[in-house]
């Protein structure tokens, strides 16, 4: 009795190999690994904003005073002193009256001054306007109106994640898929324009992953902004050595090819060139076999 053969395992986008039979899938399966990747990394996302921010949120709100508000434009605050209400590395919550307030530096800060609201990064500041109204900031108000938004940010802080990654793929995975094709057809593989659109999908993988996994040790606050941004580089140039090795690994093609390799071979097989030399003379039996 024969024994049957091994079932193959499915393919993992870490290696060439992996990309390569990854463009040999359905669509539907090669999705199907994008969707893990995408929602894991929303996961991420709703935990670093879970970890990192809405606990300063939490804490700053427990710092305001009773009689803080935005009147008019503008803050009024009871205390002119400038101050951090809470942060953390990552990120933190400032009031800004009049000199710097306390406190190392976080990446992300929001600041609370005289007559805007400022979201700080490395790149620079948003200013945005103070609404027009009266707007109370005690802990009673900002209390219950924070506690009631927080679970939705978290989910749309999660669902934004997954949308953008899908569609950044597609429309990525959609403009190199010309240059797969060009490549694949030069290199004599076997290969179909969907395959070649699939193939530059999954090369977008390796670099999701790996930015995914510098997310989360950011969000446990095991490495920094600098880290991150190298990790953000990374991840667009990663899908670029799978972009150019990946097809190596698939199948050549078993269409001849006029200036492929070995096409002087095949078409010798194919039409092989008449013999020059002299003609065999008649057999004069004719009952000679």
């Amino acid at each position: 009795m024969t024994p049957e053969a091994p079932k193959p395992l499915l393919p993992q986008p870490f290696t060439f190999g992996g990309v390569a039979a990854l463009a040999q899938l359905r669509i539907g399966r090669v999705f199907g690994y994008a969707l893990a990747i995408a929602f894991t990394t929303a996961v991420v996302t709703v935990l670093i904003f879970a970890r990192t921010i809405a606990p300063v949120i939490d804490e700053a709100i427990s710092q305001l005073p009773d009689d803080a508000q935005i009147a008019h434009g503008r803050l009024a605050w009871p205390d002119l002193a400038s101050q951090r209400l809470a942060g953390n590395r990552c990120f933190a919550v400032n009031v800004r009256i009049m000199g710097e307030p306390e406190g190392v530096p976080a990446d992300f800060q929001m600041e609370l001054r005289t007559d805007e609201f400022r979201f700080h990064s490395i790149a620079g500041y948003l200013p945005l306007a103070y609404p027009t109204g009266t707007i109370s900031l005690s802990q009673a108000e900002m209390g219950p109106r924070w506690g009631a938004w927080k679970p939705v940010l978290l989910a749309l802080s999660g669902l934004a994640m997954f949308i953008w990654l899908f569609l950044s793929w597609i429309f990525l995975a959609t403009i190199y898929c010309g240059f797969v094709f060009s490549f694949v057809l030069f290199a004599d593989r076997k290969l179909t324009l969907i395959g070649s659109w699939k193939l530059a999908f999954a090369a977008l993988m390796p670099g999701a992953i790996l930015m995914t996994v510098a997310l989360l040790f950011y969000g446990f606050q095991m490495i920094g902004l600098l880290e991150i941004g190298m990790a953000s580089v990374l991840h667009f140039v990663i899908p670029w050595f799978y972009l150019l090795f990946s097809p190596a690994k698939l199948p050549k093609s078993e269409i001849f090819q006029p200036f492929g390799p070995g096409s002087a071979t095949k078409a010798t097989a194919d039409h092989p060139t008449p013999s020059l030399g002299r003609p065999k003379k008649a057999d004069p039996n004719p009952f000679r076999n």
